[in-house]
């Protein structure tokens, strides 16, 4: 089991993954999962929601930010 550091290591990282390359869907769906696992809905929304500003049709941004 991770420890909360970690996970707010992770989400650094994949923030400026985000930073480095926006366009990218696939680097918002790994701060989605550290917000999953840290059960932070606000923040998964959030930046869910930033995944489809760039790409409206993301298919594994919908289906997350769905819950399926």
């Amino acid at each position: 089991m991770l420890r909360k550091e970690d996970y707010l290591k992770a989400e650094e990282y994949f923030l400026k993954a985000i930073e480095i390359n926006p366009w990218d869907q696939d680097f918002y769906l790994n701060p989605s999962l550290v917000y999953t696992k840290t059960k932070n809905d606000d923040k998964k929304e959030m930046i869910l929601k930033k995944c489809l500003d760039f790409n409206p049709w993301s298919q594994a941004c919908l289906k997350d930010l769905k819950g399926d």
